[in-house]
């Protein structure tokens, strides 16, 4: 794309230089392998039920004790004055026994986890604010 010349011109350049290099750090922290949020969910996972492998490649993330297990991963995002989590569920709904559902402050340090089996959702997109932790109160797994 050519710019026009003069103050305007190279001001835009500039700008456009600077936005794509934050959308290709801003992709390459979200998706980059080992860094990714939702690998880190999974090895989270591994070091808390004790397996020393990595997670299944196929359909659920674990089998635990014949039950399959998805894991879930999120940062919280702002919602008005209030943090949620949004959860996309509609790949593996029907397809796994438990959802192992992990909130993360900003800081990337796990604030809830939830254990909710699959029939126990009724929607394909899992939304928790703040406000609405007491609703999945009863499968908290693990608060920090």
């Amino acid at each position: 794309m050519t710019y026009k010349t003069g103050a305007w011109g190279i001001q835009a350049q500039l700008r456009s230089t600077r936005r794509r290099k934050y959308f290709r750090d801003r992709r390459r922290n979200l998706v980059k392998g080992k860094e990714s949020l939702g690998f880190v969910g999974e090895m989270e996972t591994a070091k808390l039920l004790g397996e020393d492998k990595l997670p299944n490649k196929s359909g659920s993330d674990f089998e635990y004790i014949g039950k399959s297990i998805d894991v879930k991963t999120a940062l919280p995002t702002k919602n008005g004055k209030n943090f949620r989590w949004r959860f996309l569920l509609y790949t593996q709904k029907g397809k796994v026994d438990f959802f192992l559902i992990i909130c993360k402050d900003i800081n990337k340090k796990t604030k809830y986890m939830f254990l909710i089996p699959d029939n126990d959702i009724k929607v394909n997109n899992l939304s928790i604010s703040e406000k609405s932790v007491n609703k999945y109160i009863k499968y908290l797994w693990k608060v920090r």
